[in-house]
């Protein structure tokens, strides 16, 4: 059996009730995604605004709306990609949407999507906007590296080298360690703590065994596989794109979706 903690007395706090004084009856229209796939495989050629933008002209497609009727559009990323650092304007241009089309990007780790359209609601109950269309996308498989700080520095100074003798001299100070790249932190910024220590730290506050956790996961995957074979995943739409060699359409039916192995034991330690 899986422990509902969220549902468990101990835990339960009180709520106060906010009234609403906007007079809006604010709905939730339909909603869509693309096939969740593990990084490095089938989406690697893409860039994050492409599948959002997939996302959008399918959504589009599925309720009927014009696109004239969206007023805003707001999308959730953690990281970003420099090239389109605004995700929600460039999936918007790429699907069609005018460049009159409002569309700006929140970020709040993992539930930056969640941001997104909480923020809509916001705006539609502010009298803004009526119809507003918001989202989420994440691309691991192509995050941005950068070069090493020492190496970006030397590139700005080198930019104002105006003689051979300066240039000959910034190469001169390059060092090995210039070539190391500067790999996305996975851990937070102010505390230097990951996501794993910080999963730990709440396991053990919330008394969550590693084997009820492993058992939670594997739940998890099994109800996907279940709900995948079954056809209940209505909402995804199928990626098609020429980037890659095959153009094979990505479904969620694909081995990469979902992956249940057989459950061994674990320590619990």
């Amino acid at each position: 059996a899986v422990r509902a903690l969220s549902t468990s007395q101990s835990f339960r706090t009180p709520r106060k009730t906010v009234p609403d004084r906007t007079g809006k009856n604010i709905v939730f229209v339909d909603g869509v995604r693309t096939p969740f796939l593990t990084s490095g495989s089938d989406y690697q050629r893409l860039m994050p605004h492409q599948l959002a933008s997939h996302a959008l002209l399918s959504l589009m497609k599925k309720t009927g709306l014009p696109r004239e009727v969206v007023e805003y559009i707001i999308y959730g990323t953690v990281i970003q990609e420099v090239k389109t650092s605004n995700i929600a304007r460039e999936a918007a241009l790429s699907a069609g949407f005018s460049d009159k089309t409002p569309a700006h990007t929140v970020t709040l780790a993992c539930i930056s999507s969640n941001v997104a359209m909480t923020t809509g609601v916001g705006l539609i109950a502010a009298g803004a906007y009526d119809v507003i269309v918001c989202g989420g996308v994440e691309m691991m498989s192509d995050v941005p590296i950068r070069h090493s700080r020492k190496m970006r520095a030397l590139m700005l100074r080198a930019n104002k080298a105006k003689t051979l003798g300066q240039k000959l001299s910034l190469l001169a100070s390059i060092r090995p360690d210039y070539f190391v790249p500067e790999l996305p932190a996975v851990a937070e910024f102010s505390s230097g703590e990951t996501m794993g220590h910080s999963a730990d730290r709440l396991a053990a506050s919330f008394k969550v065994s590693r084997e009820e956790q492993d058992q939670y996961a594997h739940r998890s995957h099994t109800l996907a596989q279940e709900a995948t074979n079954k056809g209940y995943l209505t909402d995804i739409v199928p990626y098609k794109s020429k980037t890659l060699d095959d153009s094979v359409p990505l479904t969620p039916s694909m081995k990469r979706t979902v992956q249940v192995a057989v459950q061994v034991a674990t320590a619990s330690s």
